[in-house]
């Protein structure tokens, strides 16, 4: 049984249960991953569920300190917490976590997820778990607009460990609907092609309608004009570039963004990227580095209030 004070991360998100323990000294000592979202249907009670897995993570860590981001603190999680509005900085923001206990005494510390133009149901954003990840980042203490693709990809300005804006786009939600549910899902070969792919930036970039144009890739298939190799690819082209071109409205032409999330989805942007001529940064912070930062903030100011 191990008995070192170590902290354990929570990110519960829409497609994986994600955990990593990390030592007194910052050493990452163990990762748990679980393909679970927190909607999936196929998790009865995900109360229990999670209690469960809480308890599972203690046996050998008896001395654990849980910190959790993510949709664990929305309205489908485990507690329902509150957003901070934006802008919103990273001292209000580790200032402001929501005590969990579990039904044998297990205190998590659940972190806020932050909202933007609250006042404006126009223009209103939402996130959850990002925030933790653009504060803790090596790229945090400077003017910088992130980018975390996934399946509601974000769109994220910041400046000096302050988050100012977010924009979401649906854009891999939508991806997957069109690859296993649309019209053209059954004529879509495994593979997206390259030459898929920047035809699919390329309508985007003309596009007038987004419906009528992922119908135009159905029309341009029974055609002839597009094989069916590069389907899928023009599908992935074709959403992805129209995120960028709408965030390329509200943010203005950028010379780089920094890129967050996994390697597969980074590497799709950055050719994204390439393609409307903006440097991608991908970011390379390690979730060692990640909770030793939370850790120290929370601890430094902890100590300020006390003083």
């Amino acid at each position: 049984m191990k008995t070192s004070q170590s902290k354990c991360l929570i990110d519960w998100g829409s497609s994986n249960f994600r955990a990593w323990i990390v030592n007194s000294d910052g050493r990452l000592i163990e990762e748990y991953q679980y393909p679970v979202g927190i909607l999936d249907p196929a998790v009865e009670n995900k109360t229990t569920w999670f209690e469960s897995l809480i308890e599972e993570l203690s046996f050998d860590y008896p001395n654990l300190d849980f910190l959790a981001v993510g949709m664990i603190g929305s309205a489908t999680g485990i507690k329902n917490t509150k957003y901070l509005s934006s802008p919103c900085n990273l001292e209000n923001w580790a200032t402001n976590s929501e005590s969990y206990l579990t039904s044998t005494g297990k205190s998590i510390e659940i972190f806020p997820g932050l909202i933007a133009n609250s006042a404006n149901p126009q223009l209103v954003d939402v996130i959850r778990g990002e925030e933790f990840q653009i504060f803790t980042s090596n790229h945090a203490d400077s003017k910088n607009l992130f980018v975390c693709p996934g399946t509601h990809s974000k769109w994220i300005s910041t400046s000096s460990f302050e988050i100012l804006n977010i924009q979401t786009f649906t854009t891999g939600e939508l991806f997957e609907s069109l690859v296993t549910k649309s019209s053209i899902s059954q004529l879509m070969s495994s593979e997206v092609t390259e030459n898929g792919f920047l035809h699919g930036l390329t309508i985007a970039t003309t596009s007038k309608a987004l419906t009528n144009s992922i119908f135009k890739l159905r029309a341009q298939f029974l055609s002839g004009y597009l094989s069916v190799e590069d389907l899928k690819g023009a599908a992935s082209g074709l959403l992805i570039g129209t995120e960028f071109v709408h965030a390329i409205e509200e943010y203005g032409k950028q010379k780089s963004v920094v890129l967050v999330g996994s390697k597969a989805n980074c590497e799709t942007y950055q050719r994204a990227c390439d393609f409307f001529g903006i440097t991608a940064i991908i970011d390379e912070t390690t979730i060692e580095q990640r909770v030793a930062r939370l850790v120290e903030i929370r601890s430094r100011l902890t100590e300020r209030v006390n003083s």
